[in-house]
């Protein structure tokens, strides 16, 4: 029990100071990963892989035929004219001898001659007695075939087993070099007899022998023929039967010359087509049924099957090339490293969907990641190498999926969540307004009084997003702590030189003060190396029980909206927030730069144009982001935009309504006033804001820095409503086009997004 609760703590922990981005990527990268690798282990893949090698091998251009091979073919015009089959001992001795006349360097028979077949059985013999490099085929015993032996009076070193591995698709991929011989198998051949003819030729024209090292590999010269395991490639517990290697088939059908047995018996085939070469006698005729399927089959009509013989040759032609031409040998990826491989796409997938989010860019993205993937399988197997494609292209998108539909979850709960969190801000806005309308104040405001021991500073104030006390990921509300003996409670408005409030942020000095309360400057004593930070004390200027419940309420609500605003580089964080003698206190990211109103008023010369499309291109994107989030700022004036000095960057300060709770004498009653004259457009006078309401602000801090004069001494268009002011400043039309819709009278015929404009900026 306790080590679960420790457990618990540790995740708990863990999670709390690991962004929800970090913890779904890898969760859901991890997770698809462990389903694909089990996935595979199971088999689902193996047929998918596979038909990417057909496809693979169906891509790559034929080449030339192997000019060490020769293939006698036993063609159907062949079979119309013997008008016999099996061939009689004969006819196949006159083949032989023809070739042996012309000097064959070894010749291999891809039929079976276990029993005589009159007449010219003792010519045959004759001919097999002489001549050592005839190597005929034997086929061994298996659950659908009792075997077939070889020729009588032929050693087993001399003959070489036919059998063919084919998969469950029917198509053949593999090759037998060796098996072990069934005691109750005719054939005596542990050798197949593509390996046999190779072998053979090897060494009589080249001196080379092949063995097994000390790994069990077999050799020949510098090439080694890696035994291929059950899960090599596409493969998942792949029929296990001998010695097998992958087939790199040379080309459909052009593996080698053909000639048939009429051409060659007529003297039809020139002698320097067969001295030399490795020559093989077998059958092409389709009535024989000796043919299989193959990659090519799934290709053009006339690549339906491959007749044996040709595929025996293809064997023969791999094994030559591997040694004499150098030829890469299939290579594949250990089991460990296909799990990396697997994993790497699914965090591929993970980081694409966190990064880009949109199902439209994210399925471009993908299939650009795709296109990589395949890119990669393309150029491994274009050096003889099969890595998994299917397995991690599932990965791919199964991660892209996931992590696309955690996010939109996630999404979709932060909005409703804010979207809640606004409307409660609303209520408490306009409950607070009743209440203003309805009741005089009580009391009269409190004046703030500045204790002179904190000196004002110029140092500008910051403003607001999320962090805790100790991490600066999340916000949390305060926690209220004892106030030590030796601190004293604090006067309204007050704070005291190097008080230490909540026994952690010391005050340096004061920053300003307003309607709202007092900014101070201060220091964070719990985190390393004591960071300066800004405290904002709001002071609710009436006391009675109503204003102040009002006044807790819409900062609770107001603070939680900018603790799940979340992360924007141009908007400060906020730091904490609580509650201290029914003043409220808003702890601050410290932003060192300078306010925009500080720039224009130490300014000389009205801004160019170049000037002011950098500030909107620089600001319209935090509008956008905010506005995302369901969040209007209410407030946007230069004195709310700071240049950050380090950066360069324009911050945008000061959200929202949580400062106002200070009332605002009009002359009538009691009103809370939200936003700043000549940047507050008329809806949110009328207390109905919008989205476009900011970029009324901003579009009337553009003209202000264009023609170097308050938006509130600007002249009205009488009929419109429209401010006059494209007669002070000379700007593009497009530019110009683009202000004056951002600041038209009516919400309605503004741009209704921070996109459009930045779309219609020139």
């Amino acid at each position: 029990m306790f080590l679960k609760s420790e457990l618990s703590s540790i995740w708990k922990s863990l999670t709390s100071r690991i962004p929800w981005q970090v913890v779904t990527i890898l969760g859901v990268s991890l997770g698809v990963t462990g389903l694909v690798v089990s996935a595979k282990s199971w088999g689902w893949w193996e047929m998918g892989e596979l038909a990417v090698y057909d496809q693979s091998v169906r891509w790559k251009s034929p080449v030339e035929p192997d000019p060490r091979l020769l293939i006698v073919a036993i063609t159907e015009d062949d079979l119309n004219l013997q008008k016999a089959w099996p061939l009689p001992d004969r006819t196949i001795a006159k083949i032989i001898q023809k070739l042996t006349d012309a000097n064959a360097k070894v010749i291999g028979l891809d039929m079976f001659r276990a029993n005589p077949v009159e007449p010219g059985h003792a010519e045959l013999v004759k001919i097999w007695e002489r001549n050592d490099l005839i190597i005929p085929g034997c086929h061994h015993r298996n659950l659908k075939n009792p075997g077939i032996a070889g020729p009588p009076g032929i050693p087993p070193q001399q003959l070489g087993f036919v059998d063919v591995l084919i998969d469950r698709d029917s198509i053949v991929r593999r090759a037998l070099l060796f098996m072990s011989r069934d005691p109750k198998s005719p054939c005596t051949s542990e050798t197949s007899l593509a390996l046999q003819l190779a072998q053979e030729y090897l060494h009589r024209q080249h001196q080379l022998n092949g063995e097994f090292d000390s790994k069990q590999q077999f050799q020949i010269d510098t090439a080694h023929f890696r035994s291929i395991s059950s899960t090599d490639g596409g493969y998942q517990d792949a029929e296990q039967g001998g010695y097998q290697i992958l087939l790199n088939y040379r080309s459909p059908n052009a593996v080698a010359q053909i000639v048939s047995i009429a051409d060659l018996l007529n003297n039809r085939v020139a002698p320097k087509s067969i001295e030399g070469r490795i020559v093989l006698i077998g059958s092409t005729a389709s009535s024989l049924k000796d043919v299989f399927l193959t990659p090519y089959s799934a290709g053009k009509a006339a690549d339906a099957t491959m007749p044996g013989v040709i595929l025996h040759a293809q064997i023969t032609s791999q094994i030559l090339s591997a040694v004499l031409d150098k030829q890469p040998l299939w290579w594949f990826i250990p089991d460990w490293l296909e799990g990396i491989w697997i994993g790497s796409w699914c965090l591929t997938g993970s980081l694409l969907a966190w990064y880009v989010r949109h199902p439209a860019r994210l399925l471009v993205a993908a299939s650009g990641a795709a296109i990589l993937l395949v890119g990669g399988f393309a150029i491994a197997f274009a050096h003889a190498g099969w890595i998994p494609l299917v397995s991690p292209f599932v990965g791919l998108v199964a991660s892209s999926i996931g992590v696309l539909g955690l996010t939109s979850y996630h999404t979709q709960q932060r909005q409703q969540d804010m979207e809640s969190l606004v409307s409660d801000r609303e209520q408490a806005i306009a409950e607070l307004q009743l209440l203003l309308s309805q009741t005089a104040p009580p009391v009269a405001p409190i004046p703030l009084v500045l204790p002179p021991a904190l000196p004002l500073t110029e140092l500008p104030v910051t403003t607001i997003t999320s962090t805790t006390a100790l991490d600066p990921n999340i916000t949390v509300p305060y926690q209220q702590h004892p106030i030590k003996p030796e601190q004293t409670p604090l006067p309204i408005g007050v704070m005291t030189p190097n008080y230490l409030l909540d026994g952690r942020y010391q005050t340096d000095s004061t920053l300003g003060a307003g309607g709202f309360g007092v900014t101070y400057l201060a220091r964070d004593t719990k985190r390393p190396g004591k960071p300066q930070c800004v405290i904002k004390q709001l002071v609710p200027a009436r006391r009675d029980a109503n204003f102040v419940n009002l006044a807790r309420r819409l900062f609770n609500t107001e603070a939680e909206i900018l603790s799940k605003l979340g992360h924007h580089p141009q908007i400060p964080h906020l730091l904490a927030y609580f509650e201290h003698q029914r003043e409220f206190y808003l702890v601050q990211e410290f932003i060192d730069g300078t306010p925009l109103d500080r720039e224009l008023g130490g300014a000389t010369e009205r801004w160019s144009e170049e000037q002011v499309l950098d500030l909107l291109r620089q600001l319209l994107p935090v509008l956008g982001f905010i506005h995302s989030q369901h969040v209007i700022h209410r407030d946007i004036k230069p004195g709310n935009i700071i240049r950050d000095r380090e950066r360069g960057k324009l911050v945008l300060i000061d959200f929202g309504a949580v400062k106002e709770i200070q009332p605002q004498p009009d002359e009538h009653n009691w009103t809370i006033a939200i936003g700043t004259r000549g940047y507050t457009p008329p809806e949110q006078y009328a207390g109905q804001p919008n989205y476009t309401s900011d970029i009324y602000a901003l579009g009337s801090i553009a003209i202000e820095v264009l023609t170097k004069t308050h938006p509130r001494d600007l002249p009205v268009n009488e009929t419109t409503g429209n401010l006059i002011w494209r007669d002070r400043v000379t700007i593009s039309p497009a530019l110009a086009q683009v202000l004056a819709k951002m600041v038209a009278y009516h919400f309605r015929d503004r741009y209704q997004s921070a996109t459009a404009v930045l779309m219609d900026l020139p």
